[in-house]
């Protein structure tokens, strides 16, 4: 009996782990394509519109209401392109609910993503850190 106990222990840790790095891929997913856009506002001259460009890609992803924050800066606040004035940076963070980790007490796992747009060399919106 102890034996199964600890095997649905098992699948269930298992379980959570796939479904988190899945959220962790989501949520990359989303700030990247929430970055393209932030910039592609930021190019227009509407930095106002940034963050409303960059909260509905997120909200396309699957990313949206009070469980996900979405933060923009223009400069981008940390990496390679930190205080480079003409980068966007988009932060998202989630509240990802678990499967069974609930039984343990976490119900839900903080994931976040980051990601900075800009124009290449090429002249084309580009990803960088």
């Amino acid at each position: 009996m102890l034996m199964l106990f600890l095997l649905a222990g098992l699948l269930g840790l298992l379980a959570d782990t796939a479904h988190l790095q899945y959220a962790r891929q989501r949520t990359q997913t989303a700030a990247d394509a929430a970055a393209i856009s932030a910039y592609l506002e930021f190019e227009k001259g509407d930095t106002a519109g940034m963050r409303l460009a960059a909260q509905a890609d997120a909200a396309r992803n699957g990313l949206a209401g009070d469980r996900v924050q979405v933060e923009v800066h223009c400069p981008p606040l940390r990496g390679e392109h930190a205080a480079d004035n003409s980068a966007v940076e988009v932060s998202i963070v989630e509240e990802a609910p678990t499967l069974l980790m609930g039984i343990f007490g976490h119900s839900a796992v903080t994931v976040a993503a980051r990601a900075v747009a800009m124009k290449g060399s090429n002249g084309r919106v580009t990803l960088g850190e």
